[in-house]
């Protein structure tokens, strides 16, 4: 079993959304070979996503309500086969040359390696954009190591 980890800041709105719809498309697509978890640099603990974030997943019918945030921990990443972050920030923070340390959007089609912005405490617009970003990439990922 590989495991995916996704990170972002308080692992309430961005690397929820990217497991979550990693766990859909597991699902969906008999994904046999990978698990996923998320977790924050600075993880809101015990924190469920945050609202305008459930909305926008749910709306793509994935359930979000049982997540719990988390804090990165050197145990989950010495776990996690890729480390999948959301900002050049968190790779600084987790381990700049670590190889399995991989800006999400180096999947992307389309402008890769930016960071997708934090939308929390903004209009359901930018949580729209940013879930729309890291289902993109989550994707590609997918595609990546399917076809390998």
């Amino acid at each position: 079993m590989k495991i995916v980890l996704f990170v972002c800041t308080g692992n309430i709105c961005r690397s929820p959304m990217a497991e979550y719809y990693l766990k859909h498309l597991i699902e969906n697509r008999k994904i046999d070979f990978l698990s996923t978890f998320s977790a924050g640099t600075h993880g809101c603990i015990g924190i469920p996503a945050a609202e305008n974030a459930s909305l926008i997943m749910q709306e793509q019918g994935i359930d979000m309500s049982a997540h719990e945030g988390n804090q990165i921990n050197e145990y989950m990443v010495s776990q996690a086969d890729w480390i999948l972050v959301m900002e050049h920030y968190h790779k600084l923070l987790i381990g700049p040359t670590n190889p399995r340390v991989m800006l999400l959007t180096e999947f992307a089609q389309k402008d890769p390696g930016t960071d997708i912005p934090d939308p929390y405490g903004k209009e359901v617009a930018d949580y729209r954009q940013a879930c729309s970003r890291i289902c993109e990439c989550v994707q590609g990922f997918v595609d990546t190591i399917t076809d390998s």
